[in-house]
């Protein structure tokens, strides 16, 4: 089943006669980068299973799911401070720094070159989208600069005062909004948790990219997630559209 563009109100009345329950949910998958000659990263959204990372959302087989929104994000997680990283939709030169000449955070700009593809029960949905689309890089400084100020004898002067207010004014911490790096999936398509599902990206790769953080205690990770409806209890046998 799958609906064009509408008001979510209007999803939402659609589809809740047909439910015991249905609320605004999401669906999570995330891969961490293990190779340097990454060339596809397959996502999994259905079937949980206790291999599953704890931040990560997975369709249950008797429950169905329709897709508002997608989008592709990206991560790093420290070992030994699991579960508090940040997923951005962008490469943000601060948490992705680079590492001495073995890891060079502009390199995962690569994700967003490739394509996303989505197969329901081998019926292709979603035929190669830019990931491009998904990219959504911040309004701000990413680094504090100088602010001047005119002394008495028409030369510029650093002031005390308009430094400090540059710490206030310049922040690293990547308030954006939470819609940033979503991209509305229309028509948006319902899928059941014991569908089929082939939900890939491809990553153009020149061979010389480095997508591992060689910290030891680093891990980069590329996430998938979609937002939208958990639907519950179907009141019918479900048929397949």
């Amino acid at each position: 089943m799958t609906f064009q563009k509408e008001n979510m109100r209007n999803i939402f009345d659609k589809i809740q006669g047909n439910y015991g329950i249905v609320s605004p949910s999401f669906l999570r998958s995330e891969i961490p980068l293990t190779s340097n000659g990454l060339q596809k990263i397959d996502f999994s959204i259905l079937a949980p299973s206790s291999s599953d990372r704890l931040s990560e959302k997975k369709l249950d087989r008797n429950d169905d799911f329709l897709i508002t929104e997608i989008g592709i994000f990206l991560m790093k997680e420290d070992s030994t401070a699991k579960y508090i990283q940040k997923r951005v939709p962008y490469v943000d030169p601060v948490i992705f720094a680079d590492n001495s000449t073995t890891f060079y955070g502009k390199h995962l700009y690569a994700i967003y070159q490739g394509r996303l593809r989505l197969l329901i029960n081998n019926t292709l949905k979603i035929d190669g989208i830019s990931c491009w689309e998904f990219l959504k890089e911040p309004e701000k400084q990413q680094s504090a600069g100088a602010f001047y100020a005119i002394n008495a004898s028409g030369a510029e002067a650093t002031t005390s005062v308009l430094a400090a207010a540059s710490k206030k004014l310049v922040s690293d911490n990547n308030s954006s909004n939470p819609r940033d790096g979503f991209y509305p999936c229309t028509p948006q398509y319902l899928i059941h948790g014991d569908d089929t599902l082939e939900l890939y990206s491809t990553v153009i790769n020149n061979g010389a990219l480095t997508f591992v953080h060689t910290a030891s205690n680093q891990v980069n990770f590329v996430v998938f997630e979609a937002r939208g409806f958990l639907c519950q209890q179907p009141k019918a046998v479900r048929v397949r559209k």
